[in-house]
C-alpha cells in the first residue's frame, strides 16, 4: 500500500513537468489532497501553466473542496481560449450546484452544451443539471422548518461517518474509518461499525464474530426481527489494489448473541462487482425483501438499487432492478425499505436535487414504484445527503451528510457526519436483551479521535464513479462506503445503459392524505409561472411542410434554437456602426437568456408542480396556445403553431420517462391546443421574407414565436 499520510512541504523541482508528475503519482493512488499540495506549489512557480491549473481543480474537487475547486475551474475556463478543456466548464458548474448558486451553474452548463458535442452521459447529465438547478431555485425557497441536530463528538470526529441504524436495544450504530493501529507512527485505517451509547458522548467498535479483522467492516443492518445482521466486507480489486471490492455477509443471532458471519452466495455477491449497503424490509404481502447497491451489469448507470425476495429456507432469489424510475444512469445510494408505510428511501445525485446526493422517497403500489419525491430542503443540502434510517420507535431520523458544519480539517465540505431530526411522533418498541453485554458478542472500548486530527489523516467522499464502500491508497483513506473509482482526468467517456431489466409501466400514483395546505401551495407556485413562454427558431419544428404535428420534443429545438445564439447576433449586428453593435449583441443576448432559456426554466418548474399536483388527487385541465411571426401566409402559419403546440406535448409525454401518460390516458390530465398562426403578432415586426436581419434574427420578431401555457384549471 505504499506509506499513508505523507505531507510534501517543498518539492525542490526544475520544471513544471516535475510537479505536474508528482502530483499525477498521488492522484493515481487516489491522494487527492497531497496532489492538490503539489499543484499549488507548482502554480506558485508556473502561474499560466493552463494544465496545472486544470489538475489543480480535479485534485481540489477529489476531497469535496468545493469552493476552491470551483474558483480553480472557473480561472481554467477563463484562460482556456483553445477550448483545451471543455470539462472544465462542466466540473465548474457543479461545484456551483454544489456550493448553492444555481443560476450561475445554469449559465455553465449552457455554455458547456454549447461546446461540447459527444452524445452520452456528459450531454444528458448536463441537461439533467440545467433541470435540477431550475427545480432548485424554486423548491430552496420552501420555508417549511426542521430542527437539524448534528450529534456530538462522541460519534462524529474529523473522520467520515455514516450509514446510521439501530441494535435491538436502540442504541445507535454507524460505520467510519479510522486508525486501527497500536503504533501510531504506522497507521493502518480500517473501516469499522461502531455502537455509540444513549447519549451520543462515546462509542465503541462493534466486532462481528468469524470476521476477518484485516478487513474493512461496515454498513450493517439488522433484519426486523433482529434474527439476522447483514453488513458489508470489502477487499481489495483485482483489477487495482487501490480499490475495494465489496461483498454482503450475514450473521445469524442465536440466543442472543451473533454467531460467525458468512458470505451470502453469488447471485446476490455477483463474481466482480460490487455488492453492498443492504437493508431488509417488509412488504405489503408479508414477505422479506434484501434491498442492495450494486454496480452489477444490467444497471442503469453507475450503482443501482436492486431487491432480491428472502426465501423460507434462507435462501434468495435472482435480485431485480427496481427500474428506470428508480435508477438512473449516475449513483443511487443507501437504500432504507419503512416496514410500517411501505416507503423506500435512497440517495441520488440525478433525480431533482439541490446539489450532490439527495435523499428521496417512493412506495409501491400494486408492483410499481411511485415517482421519487425529494425530501425538500429542510432535510437536503446543496451538498452530499444520504443514508436516511428511521429509528425503531419513529420518534428520529438519521442521516449522513457532508454539509457545512461538519467536522472537519481540510475543506468544510469534505467529510461526512451524522445528523438527525426529530418527527414529533414516538410509538412503543418492545423491550429486548441488551445484546451489547452478551460475552460473545466482542465490543472494544476506543478513544473516539480527537476533532483536531492532522490533515493528512481526513477523509473524502465520492467524486466521480461509486462503486465500492473504502477506497484504500498509498497515502489517503476514502469515505467509509463509497469510493472514488479512478482518477478525475480530461478523459470524456461515455457510461453505456446495459439494461437487461425491463422496467415496469409507469403506475397512477395517488396521494389522496396529502394535505389541503400543501396542495394550496402547489397550486399558488404553479399559477405563478403563468404563463409559461417558450420559444422557437423560425419555421421551426420541422420547416417548411403544411403538417400539424410532429415528432419532435420541445427540448430538442430549445437545445438547437440556444446553439443558434451566435448566428442571431452576427445575423442581427450586420451594417451597424461598432457602438451599435454592441446595443445589438446585447438584445440578442437578452433574448436568450431572459426569454428563450428563462422559458425552459419555467417549463421545468412547472412540470414538477403539476406532478405534485397529479399525485395529491387533482384533475388538471392545461391550455396551449401557439404563435408565430407574420413571415408566412395563413394556412401555414395556423400549422406551424400547431406543430409548436406539439413538440410541447411531446414534451409532456415523455417528461420523466412518461410519468405523466397514466394521468393523460385516464382523463386526469387533459391538454387542450389552440393555434392563433399570426393573428396576434405585433403589426411592427417585419414580415419581409428578404430582410432576414429583421424578419428572422431581430428579437422583436423572435418573442412572436412561441407557445404559451396560459391557464391551469384544477377541477
Amino acid at each position: 500500500m505504499g506509506i499513508f499520510f505523507y505531507t510534501p512541504s517543498f518539492i525542490h523541482a526544475q520544471s513544471a513537468k516535475q510537479y505536474i508528475s508528482y502530483g499525477d503519482e498521488a492522484m493515481r493512488k487516489g491522494d487527492c489532497y497531497n496532489a492538490a499540495i503539489y499543484f499549488k506549489q507548482g502554480l506558485r512557480k508556473f502561474e499560466f501553466n493552463l494544465e496545472m491549473e486544470y489538475k489543480y481543480a480535479e485534485a481540489l474537487r477529489g476531497y469535496n473542496d468545493y469552493k476552491n475547486a470551483a474558483d480553480a475551474y472557473k480561472k481554467v475556463v477563463q484562460d482556456d481560449v483553445t477550448h483545451e478543456y471543455p470539462m472544465a466548464i462542466f466540473w465548474y458548474g457543479t461545484m456551483l450546484h454544489y456550493l448553492g448558486k444555481y443560476e450561475a451553474a445554469i449559465a455553465q452548463f449552457k455554455k458547456f452544451q454549447t461546446r461540447y458535442k459527444e452524445k452520452g452521459y456528459y450531454r444528458d447529465k448536463a441537461q439533467q443539471e440545467v433541470e435540477s438547478c431550475s427545480w432548485a431555485t424554486v423548491n430552496a425557497r420552501d420555508t417549511t422548518q426542521l430542527k437539524i441536530i448534528h450529534l456530538p463528538e462522541g460519534v462524529n470526529t474529523s473522520y467520515s461517518e455514516t450509514n446510521p441504524f439501530e441494535d435491538p436495544n436502540g442504541h445507535l450504530l454507524y460505520s467510519s474509518l479510522r486508525d486501527q493501529s497500536t503504533n501510531k507512527k504506522k497507521p493502518k485505517f480500517l473501516a469499522r461499525i461502531y455502537q455509540s451509547d444513549s447519549a451520543y458522548m462515546s462509542s465503541k467498535i462493534f466486532v462481528i464474530p468469524g470476521t476477518d479483522l484485516s478487513q474493512h467492516i461496515a454498513n450493517g443492518a439488522y433484519s426486523p426481527d433482529m434474527k439476522r445482521f447483514y453488513f458489508t466486507v470489502c477487499e481489495a480489486a483485482e483489477e487495482n489494489k487501490s480499490l475495494l471490492r465489496c461483498d454482503i455477509y450475514i450473521s445469524y443471532v442465536k440466543h442472543d448473541t451473533l454467531i460467525d458471519a458468512k458470505k451470502l452466495d453469488e447471485n446476490i455477491n455477483y463474481k466482480g462487482a460490487t455488492s453492498t449497503q443492504p437493508n431488509i424490509g417488509i412488504n405489503e404481502k408479508g414477505e422479506e425483501i434484501l434491498y442492495f447497491v450494486s454496480d452489477r451489469p444490467g444497471g442503469y448507470g453507475k450503482t443501482d438499487i436492486w431487491m432480491s425476495k428472502i426465501l423460507k429456507d434462507s435462501g434468495y432469489q435472482d435480485p431485480v432492478n427496481l427500474g428506470a424510475q428508480i435508477n438512473t444512469e449516475d449513483e443511487e445510494f443507501s437504500p432504507f425499505y419503512d416496514s410500517h408505510k411501505h416507503k423506500l428511501y435512497f440517495a441520488s445525485n440525478w433525480h431533482y436535487g439541490f446539489g450532490g446526493l439527495d435523499i428521496f422517497e417512493t412506495e409501491i403500489k400494486h408492483g410499481e414504484w411511485s415517482i421519487p419525491r425529494n425530501l425538500g430542503h429542510a432535510v437536503n443540502s446543496s451538498q452530499n445527503d444520504f443514508y436516511f434510517y428511521e429509528s425503531a420507535d419513529r420518534s428520529k431520523n438519521y442521516f449522513a451528510s457532508n454539509r457545512k458544519g461538519s467536522f472537519y480539517i481540510k475543506s468544510e465540505t469534505c467529510c461526512n457526519d451524522i445528523w438527525m431530526y426529530e418527527t414529533g411522533t414516538k410509538i412503543e418498541v418492545p423491550k429486548r436483551v441488551d445484546t451489547s453485554e452478551v460475552k460473545i458478542t466482542a465490543s472494544v472500548k476506543v478513544d473516539t479521535p480527537e476533532t483536531k486530527t492532522p490533515a493528512s489523516m481526513q477523509m473524502d467522499t465520492p467524486v466521480t464513479r461509486i462503486t465500492a464502500e473504502v477506497r484504500i491508497d498509498s497515502s489517503e483513506i476514502k469515505n467509509t462506503i463509497a469510493v472514488n473509482v479512478g482518477t478525475p482526468t480530461n478523459t470524456i467517456a461515455e457510461v453505456k445503459r446495459e439494461a437487461a431489466f425491463v422496467p415496469p409501466s409507469t403506475a397512477l400514483v395517488s396521494h389522496a392524505d396529502t394535505p389541503r395546505v400543501l396542495i394550496d401551495k402547489t397550486i399558488t407556485r404553479i399559477k405563478q409561472l403563468l404563463p409559461v413562454t417558450l420559444y422557437f427558431h423560425n419555421d421551426e419544428p420541422e420547416c417548411c411542410n403544411l403538417e400539424d404535428t410532429t415528432t419532435l420534443n420541445y427540448i430538442y429545438t430549445y437545445q438547437q434554437y440556444w446553439n443558434l445564439l451566435d448566428k442571431y447576433k452576427k445575423e442581427f449586428d450586420k451594417g451597424l456602426a461598432a457602438d451599435q453593435k454592441t446595443a445589438a449583441d446585447q438584445a440578442v443576448f437578452n433574448l436568450f437568456t431572459d426569454k428563450v432559456e428563462k422559458g425552459f426554466r419555467d417549463l421545468v418548474q412547472f412540470s414538477a408542480q403539476l406532478v405534485d399536483l397529479l399525485q395529491s388527487g387533482q384533475k388538471i385541465e392545461i391550455t396551449i396556445q401557439g404563435y408565430c411571426s407574420p413571415l408566412n401566409y395563413s394556412e401555414y402559419n395556423i400549422k406551424l403553431g400547431y406543430r409548436r403546440i406539439a413538440s410541447l406535448r411531446n414534451y409532456f409525454y415523455h417528461y420523466r420517462s412518461g410519468i405523466l401518460m397514466p394521468y393523460i390516458d385516464s382523463g386526469k390530465l387533459v391538454l387542450k391546443n389552440e393555434s392563433l398562426g399570426k393573428e396576434r403578432a405585433a403589426k411592427n415586426v417585419s414580415d419581409n421574407r428578404e430582410d432576414t436581419r429583421n424578419s428572422v434574427y431581430n428579437p422583436a420578431a423572435a418573442v412572436e414565436r412561441k407557445v404559451e401555457i396560459i391557464s391551469v384549471e384544477i377541477k
